[in-house]
């Protein structure tokens, strides 16, 4: 069994995580947070600390999102936070591109459907990019409250939690 542990890195050099790790059967990704890197595990046997030496790293990733988890869309892992939304290869981390989303804070996780990714800002503002390995924004949409909560996709709608508002998106 395999296990993510974080600790406090001003105390011990330790990880502090605020983000979920993305764990698939063939990948495991954990970011840290703030400066910290992202990296790509085996998870076959994996085991040890989160360091260069560990022997389960398949890529590393200087920098990482802050709030916002990875998202796997079949070959690619996206990476959102505050700042531009990335797309990395699975096998080798290779940024494929940086693009740019609504500025301000993402404190919602990005959520992926029907070939697209949706990514929301605080100031409910979602994003949608087409999957893929190229950088294809195809819409921006607003919506008149904060949103801090991750989107959900059921029944050909989205639903987004507001604080005002439970919002539903899609045909009747």
């Amino acid at each position: 069994m395999w296990r993510v542990q974080g600790l406090n890195p001003t105390n011990n050099n330790g990880w502090r995580f605020v983000s979920n790790p993305l764990v698939t059967p063939d990948l495991i990704v954990v970011p840290s947070c703030k400066t910290g890197p992202t990296v790509g595990l085996n998870p076959v046997g994996a085991k040890g600390a989160i360091d260069e030496d560990n022997d389960h790293e398949v890529w590393r990733i200087k920098t990482t999102p802050d709030v916002v988890s990875p998202i796997r869309v079949g070959d690619v892992i996206y990476l959102c936070g505050h700042g531009p939304f990335t797309a990395h290869d699975v096998k080798t981390g290779q940024q494929l591109y940086k693009g740019d989303v609504t500025k301000g804070y993402h404190w919602a996780n990005m959520v992926a459907g029907d070939g697209k990714i949706y990514a929301t800002s605080q100031e409910g503002v979602t994003d949608v990019i087409r999957a893929g390995r190229e950088f294809k924004k195809l819409a921006t949409n607003s919506l008149p409250d904060k949103i801090f909560g991750s989107p959900a996709i059921s029944g050909g709608r989205l639903y987004f939690r507001g604080y005002g508002y439970l919002w539903a998106i899609g045909n009747p």
